[in-house]
Formats: structure tokens, C-alpha cells, sequence
């Protein structure tokens, strides 16, 4: 597989925006493979071997890169990994206010009755 110069910079600069400090090393065998720049080898989580040419490891290293988002994007566990219970209250309690436009909020001693974003008091007996 041969990978032409524009293609190259194309590869390299899809790895360097997800890892700005990403560099190619060259292993005891004579293979290429790129670092992190954190010290880890990109694409070792996908057990991808070190390669014979330097474009050839920015490829597989744009390609694991690639590959890591779109588990991420598709996992089932996806909302379960990165959703905070923090948002979800906010999100819950926003669309609950928009979507019940007669909703009666008890705060306290005073009822309000909140339409959209408005809220309108009636006091308690």
C-alpha cells in the first residue's frame, strides 16, 4: 500500500487534532508506529502492529483513531459512560416545565402556576 504526500498530510493532521503532541518513534525492529505524546502508542488498544513505513503508521494510527469514536458512538453503555445525573435533573426539569404548560409547582408557601417560562403566583389559604 503506498500513500501519496497530500494524503499523508490529510492522515497527520486528522491524528494531530485528536492528539496534539503525537509523534512517529521508530521500534527495536525497525517499524514505525506513533505515540500519543502521553507516552502510549496509538493504536496498541486495537493490538494494530508496528509498521514498515512511516505514512503507513500515521494510516493505521488515523484508522484506529477512526475506529475508537465509532465504538464510542454506537456502544450501548455509551449514555450509561459519559451521562452525569447532574444533567439529566436539568434536561428533566426543563422539558418538564415546556412540555406541561399547566404545570403547579409547590414552593414552600406559595403555589405557582408556570407557563413556558413564566411563572405566575397564587397564594396559599
Amino acid at each position: 500500500m503506498t500513500i501519496d504526500t497530500k494524503k499523508f498530510k490529510s492522515l497527520k493532521r486528522k491524528v494531530l487534532k485528536k492528539y496534539p503532541n503525537a509523534s512517529t518513534r521508530i521500534a527495536s525492529d525497525g517499524k514505525y508506529y506513533v505515540l500519543t505524546g502521553n507516552g502510549g502508542s496509538i493504536g496498541s488498544d486495537f493490538m494494530i502492529p508496528n509498521q514498515d513505513s512511516v505514512a503507513l503508521a500515521w494510516y493505521w494510527a488515523s484508522r484506529s483513531i477512526q475506529l475508537k469514536q465509532n465504538l464510542d458512538r454506537t456502544h450501548p453503555d455509551r449514555v450509561a459512560m459519559s451521562f452525569d445525573e447532574k444533567k439529566f435533573n436539568r434536561v428533566y426539569k426543563t422539558n418538564r416545565l415546556y412540555l406541561n404548560p399547566h404545570l403547579v409547582i409547590l414552593d414552600g408557601s406559595h403555589n405557582y402556576i408556570a407557563r413556558g417560562n413564566r411563572r405566575y403566583s397564587i397564594y396559599s389559604n
